[in-house]
C-alpha cells in the first residue's frame, strides 16, 4: 500500500503497482512517499522516498500573438494591454499560458510598451506574467499604428480670375 505524507497526495487508487502524485500548491516543500509490502507469511517491509518540490520554471507560453494593425497616427491608439491570462489566449487562437503550480486565474500579468517611428508608429509591447513563486515568463506582441484614412477635403475653390499675357 502507498501512502504520502507532506505537500503531496496519491491520485487515484494507492494498492495499485504505480501511484501518481500531485504535489501541493507550494513554491517549496517536501513530501514523504511511502510503499508497504506485506508478504503471505505476513512480513512486512516498507521502502521510503522524500521527493523535495522546488517550482524554478516561469509560466509556459506555447504559441505566438501575431501583429495587430490599428488605425491612428500616434502610440495612443494602440489597444488597451491585457491584464489577465485569459484576456492574451483569447487574443490569438491556439495561443496559451499554463503553470505547473499555479492556476492560470492567479497568474499576474503586467506589460510595458515602447514605441518607435511616426505613421506607422510601432509599438512593442512586452507581456511578463508571473506566478506564485514568483518565476516569470515575457513575451512580446507587435502593434502597428497606421494612418490609412485617406485625406477629405470640404467645400469648393472660386474660381480666380488672373490678368496677365503669360502664365508663369
Amino acid at each position: 500500500t502507498w501512502t504520502v505524507s507532506g505537500f503531496g497526495t496519491i491520485s487515484g487508487a494507492s494498492n495499485s503497482s504505480t501511484v501518481s502524485i500531485i504535489a501541493g500548491a507550494t513554491c517549496t516543500g517536501t513530501y514523504t512517499l511511502s510503499l508497504s509490502i506485506t508478504s503471505s507469511a505476513g512480513c512486512t517491509s516498507t521502502c521510503t522516498q522524500i521527493v523535495n518540490l522546488n517550482d524554478t520554471s516561469g509560466p509556459v507560453v506555447t504559441g505566438t500573438l501575431s501583429a495587430t494593425t490599428v488605425q491612428g497616427c500616434s502610440a495612443s491608439a494602440a489597444p488597451a494591454a491585457a491584464t489577465t491570462v485569459a484576456a492574451l489566449e483569447a487574443m490569438q487562437p491556439g495561443f496559451t499560458i499554463n503553470d505547473s503550480f499555479t492556476a492560470k486565474a492567479a497568474l499576474a500579468v503586467t506589460s510595458s510598451d515602447t514605441s518607435s517611428g511616426s505613421c506607422p508608429v510601432t509599438v512593442v509591447r512586452t507581456y511578463r506574467v508571473t506566478d506564485a513563486c514568483g518565476n516569470y515568463t515575457t513575451f512580446s506582441h507587435t502593434i502597428i499604428v497606421q494612418d490609412t484614412t485617406p485625406p477629405t477635403v470640404s467645400g469648393t475653390l472660386s474660381p480666380i480670375t488672373v490678368q496677365g499675357c503669360s502664365v508663369a
